[in-house]
C-alpha cells in the first residue's frame, strides 16, 4: 500500500524559514527562477560563469509527459543529450578480481541546511572515515544554500540563549562559510579526501545535494559541478519538468550533465497525496509522477533508496516494492541505504549504508561504478554484510557482477549466483547461515498481486557465507533479477540488504559497450 509523507516535527520550521528566505531572494535571478537548460538556473562555483537570465518555459501539467517538449527545448537550443537510456548499452567490462566492496554513506545532513546546529560537512566526513568507513557523501537541501543561516534544531533549547551566532549562522568556525556554500562543501570534501597509503585506508568524501519538492519528491544529485533549488520554480509544486532540463543540460553551460541521481525515500514526500488519499483519490504527481520514465535523464540516473534513518522503505511500495516498480516502469536502478542523518550521529551502526563495488575509492572509480549500477544497500545493524550477486551465461568463461545488462539469445540458458557473507574482520558478526533468507526477485515470477521471489533457499557454505544458485532462461524480453536478504530469526524476516540487479534481454548480438562519461 502507498503511504504518503509520515510527519516531521523539524518541516514546518524549515519550510518557513526557507520561504522567508525564497521570498528574499526571488528577485535575484537565483536557481531554478530561469528554466531555460542554456542558461540554467544555478548557483555557481568560482570556475563556472554566472548564468544569463532567460525565459521561463510553459509549465506542464503534473504528472504529464515532460520529454517530448524537452526535446524540443533542447534542440532549439542545439544542446546535444546522450539520447540513449542505460538498457541500450553494456558497462565496460571489468576484472571482477580487482573489485573490492566499499561501505560508506551516502546521504547526509548538516547546519548548512537542516541538520543539527553548528554542524559542517567536515565533521561528517571526518566522523564516518575514523569509524571505519571508506566515503561519505554530503548531500544538503540545495534551497538553503543561498541563506547563510541553517534552518535545523540546537542539541539544546538554550543553545540560542546562550550563543546566538548559532542560530543564525550554518558554520559558526569559518563565518566566511556561509555566503559560499556550495564551494564550502566542495574544498571540505576535498580536504577530507586521502589516498590509502599502505597500511593506513583511503577515505573518499564527497559534494551532492538534495533537491526537495514536498510534492514530487527528493532526489539527490551526486558529483555534479552546479546545483538547483526546487523551492525557486515550478518543480517545487507543479512540475518535474525545468528538474530534467537542469539536469540534461551540460555543466559548462550551468546544467547538471556531469551529476547523478538516486531518488531518495520514494513515497515519503507529497503535501497532496495523504489529503488526496481521504477521498479515495491519487495525486498524480506521487512518487516522482509515479516514476514515470525519463529515457533521456535515465543514463545516469542511477539508483533508489531502499533504506534510510533507520528505516525501510521498499516495502511500501506499489506490490510490496518501490525498486521493483521503477524497475517495471523502464528505469535502470539500483538499491541505495541511506543514513539520510540530521543529527551528530554520522556513520553510527544503527544507520544504513551504501556498498560501492568498484576497484578502488578513487571519486572517478566510485561515480563509474555508480554509472555501471555496481552497488547496494545493508540496513541498519548490518553494514557489514558483503552481498555478491552475479551471473553466468552458458558457455562463459567468468561471470558478469550485478548491475550488468546482457543480450543473450532467446532460450539460452544462465545461472544466477549469490554469496553473502561479510566485511573483513567482521565475520563474527556476519548474518549466519542459518539465519539468513536468500531470495531473488524478478520481472520472470509471477507478480500479479505482490512481488514474489523467483527462487529463495538459503544453504550453508562454510561458516560464515550463505549461497544461493538459481539457473534462468532468457525470455524474449527484457527481465531484471534482484536479491533480497531477510533475517529470518527476527519477526517479519525483516530485509537487511538488497542488491543492484541484473538485466537481461533476448538478442543475437551483445549489447555495445557505454560511451565513456
Amino acid at each position: 500500500m502507498r503511504q504518503a509523507r509520515r510527519s516531521n516535527p523539524h518541516r514546518s520550521l524549515r519550510v518557513a524559514l526557507i520561504t522567508l528566505g525564497v521570498l528574499g531572494l526571488a528577485a535575484c535571478g537565483t536557481d531554478e527562477t530561469a528554466q531555460a537548460p542554456a542558461t540554467p538556473p544555478v548557483a555557481t562555483t568560482p570556475e563556472t560563469t554566472p548564468p544569463v537570465a532567460a525565459p521561463t518555459p510553459p509549465v506542464v501539467a503534473a504528472g504529464a509527459p515532460s520529454m517530448p517538449s524537452l526535446n524540443r527545448i533542447l534542440g532549439r537550443l542545439g544542446i546535444t543529450a546522450f539520447t540513449d537510456s542505460a538498457g541500450s548499452c553494456a558497462p565496460a567490462p571489468v576484472d571482477p578480481s580487482g573489485l573490492k566492496h566499499f561501505t560508506g554513506s551516502l546521504h547526509e545532513h548538516t547546519a548548512y541546511s537542516d541538520g543539527t546546529l553548528n554542524t559542517a560537512p567536515r565533521d561528517v566526513f571526518r566522523q564516518v572515515a575514523d569509524r571505519g568507513f571508506d566515503f561519505a557523501f554530503i548531500t544538503d537541501h540545495s534551497d538553503t544554500f543561498q541563506l547563510p543561516f541553517g534552518v535545523g534544531l540546537a542539541d539544546s533549547p538554550e543553545t540560542c540563549l546562550t550563543a546566538p551566532q548559532q542560530c543564525f549562522l550554518s558554520d559558526v568556525a569559518e563565518p566566511q562559510n556561509n555566503f559560499m556554500k556550495w564551494a564550502a562543501m566542495a574544498a571540505q570534501a576535498d580536504a577530507a579526501t586521502r589516498p590509502a597509503n599502505g597500511t593506513q585506508p583511503g577515505f573518499t568524501a564527497t559534494r551532492g545535494f538534495e533537491w526537495t519538492s514536498d510534492r514530487f519528491g527528493h532526489i539527490n544529485v551526486l558529483f555534479s559541478s552546479n546545483y538547483i533549488n526546487a523551492k525557486l520554480g515550478p518543480g517545487y509544486l507543479l512540475s518535474m519538468e525545468g528538474f530534467w532540463q537542469w539536469f540534461l543540460a551540460p555543466a559548462a553551460k550551468g546544467g547538471g550533465g556531469d551529476g547523478l541521481i538516486v531518488f531518495n525515500h520514494p513515497g515519503r514526500e507529497d503535501l497532496f497525496q495523504g489529503f488526496a488519499q481521504n477521498f479515495g483519490a491519487q495525486d498524480r504527481a506521487y512518487a516522482y509522477n509515479d516514476f514515470a520514465y525519463e529515457p533521456l535523464a535515465d543514463f545516469r540516473t542511477v539508483g533508489v533508496e531502499v533504506f534510510g534513518k533507520g528505516e525501510e522503505y521498499d516495502l511500501r511500495g506499489p506490490k510490496q516494492s518501490w525498486m521493483a516498480h521503477a524497475l517495471d516502469k523502464g528505469w535502470f536502478l539500483a538499491a541505495a541505504g541511506s543514513e539520510d542523518h540530521h543529527g551528530t550521529d554520522w556513520g553510527a551502526a544503527s544507520l544504513p549504508k551504501t556498498v560501492i563495488v568498484a576497484p578502488t575509492i578513487a571519486r572517478e572509480d566510485l561515480r563509474q561504478a555508480m554509472l555501471a549500477r555496481r552497488f547496494y544497500a545493508v540496513a541498519q545493524n548490518f553494514n557489514n554484510i558483503r552481498l555478491d550477486f552475479n551471473i553466468l551465461p552458458a558457455g562463459s568463461a567468468s561471470p558478469l557482477p550485478m548491475g550488468s545488462r546482457l543480450r543473450l539469445p532467446e532460450g539460452s540458458a544462465a545461472e544466477l549466483a549469490v554469496v553473502l557473507g561479510a566485511r573483513p574482520g567482521t565475520e563474527g558478526q556476519a548474518l549466519s547461515p542459518d539465519k539468513a533468507l536468500i531470495e531473488i526477485l524478478s520481472s520472470q515470477a509471477n507478480n500479479a498481486d505482490l512481488y514474489t521471489p523467483l527462487s529463495s533457499n538459503a544453504e550453508a557454505v562454510g561458516g560464515s557465507r550463505s549461497t544461493l544458485k538459481s539457473k534462468i532462461s532468457v525470455r524474449g524480453q527484457r527481465d531484471w533479477f534482484f536479491v533480497r536478504v531477510r533475517d529470518r530469526s527476527r519477526e517479519g524476516s525483516p530485509i537487511v540488504a538488497v542488491s543492484a540487479p541484473i538485466w537481461v534481454e533476448a538478442g543475437n548480438s551483445p549489447l555495445p559497450q557505454c560511451p565513456a562519461r
